[in-house]
């Protein structure tokens, strides 16, 4: 039965058909069509592909301190007053893209990348982000591809346990290798396995 109903977004995040397990998270939202439906079934499978509608998801906290250990992060620069892991950040609001970036920032996005993965290119700062690992893209072949990348194994997980469709990968700007060599065995430390690109 429908709990809510949601205006469709201009962007969407999948999330990939998923094995429910009960004692994992005992109760899911799933968003199909325009209304969200609760399951609690501990078997067979829930097809998590319908579209979420946002273009804001929450940075997995076990990640972000993973990579934070090392950077020690100023700035999040593409946040919400709900989503933000550092004490300053810009909301949408504010438009992270026509702010000066400072100090070490950190990038969350998966929807408009060209515009915010050319920022953080362009920008005078340490910035790493944690994008959708889309190699095939425009926008990666022109700047992501100009970072230090590490390639996250697996599919990450959401604060509800949901996988996301897509590979994700770090960029680190300037590509400093001795940098993402610190950062990938800190998220190794936190259970997260990937590699660097040479």
């Amino acid at each position: 039965m429908p709990i809510s109903d949601s205006s469709a977004a201009s962007d969407y995040m999948y999330i990939k058909t998923e094995p429910l397990n009960e004692t994992i998270v005992p109760d899911y939202k799933i968003y199909t069509g325009t209304d969200f439906w609760t399951t609690t079934s501990g078997s067979g499978y829930i097809n998590y592909a319908s579209k979420i509608p946002t273009d804001e998801w929450q940075t997995p906290y076990l990640l972000y301190d993973a990579i934070d250990k090392v950077c020690n992060f100023d700035l999040d620069v593409c946040a919400s007053d709900t989503y933000h892991t550092c004490s300053k950040y810009y909301t949408k609001e504010q438009d992270g893209l026509t702010k000066e970036w400072s100090g070490s920032c950190w990038l969350n996005q998966s929807t408009s990348l060209e515009r915010w993965v050319r920022k953080a290119y362009e920008s005078k700062t340490n910035v790493v982000c944690l994008v959708p690992a889309r190699t095939d893209t425009k926008w990666w072949q022109r700047y992501a591809a100009k970072a230090t990348v590490i390639f996250i194994e697996g599919r990450l997980r959401l604060y509800n346990n949901a996988r996301l469709a897509f590979p994700s990968a770090i960029l680190v700007f300037p590509p400093v290798r001795a940098v993402a060599l610190d950062i990938l065995c800190s998220i190794k430390n936190a259970g997260y396995n990937g590699y660097i690109s040479c």
